[in-house]
């Protein structure tokens, strides 16, 4: 195994489950110590949010090699990163199609006219930095869209899950 190769976790374990890193996560080498990997794992489903970890080799499988311009920007991303903020990934609760509602009253949703109690739709699986684009409705009943922005995790709860299979 080479620095930067990119690879997927073939084996769970206790340790790696309680920081949200499951079987067949991806993630890239960035430091070897001998049969030891320290390893950049993204998270799947909330880009941006990604943790470290040293793990055995016999661990992981390789997947494959990116290019040298990717290696440059990971290098590079190191160079700025604090890894003791980055021991474990998020959980990810919220999915395509849940209800939520808007639990502050701040400027940033307010100037779209959402406002606290409002209720929305999450439209992605995805998030981008741990903040999800949802599209809220009016509240006269109508179900018409008032605004679609993202919005924190932390900002809203889950009033009802999609029922999807």
């Amino acid at each position: 195994m080479r620095k930067h190769d990119h690879v997927i976790l073939k084996n769970e374990n206790d340790m790696l489950t309680k920081r949200g890193i499951y079987k067949n996560c991806r993630g890239e080498v960035v430091d070897i110590n001998g049969d030891k990997l320290k390893i950049l794992f993204d998270h799947p489903r909330i880009h941006g949010n990604y943790a470290f970890v040293w793990i055995n080799e016999s661990d992981v499988e390789f997947d494959y090699r990116a290019s040298e311009y990717a290696d440059q920007l990971t290098d590079e991303l190191l160079s700025k990163t604090d890894e003791t903020k980055h021991t474990s990934l998020i959980e990810a609760d919220v999915h395509e199609y849940d209800w939520v509602e808007l639990i502050v009253e701040e400027e940033k949703y307010t100037k779209y006219g959402v406002h606290k109690g409002a209720v929305g739709c999450v439209i992605f699986d995805d998030s981008y930095d741990n903040k999800w684009d949802i599209a809220f409705v009016k509240p006269d009943g109508s179900g018409e869209d008032l605004a679609e922005i993202c919005v924190a995790r932390e900002d809203f709860v889950i009033i009802e899950h999609a029922n999807i299979q």
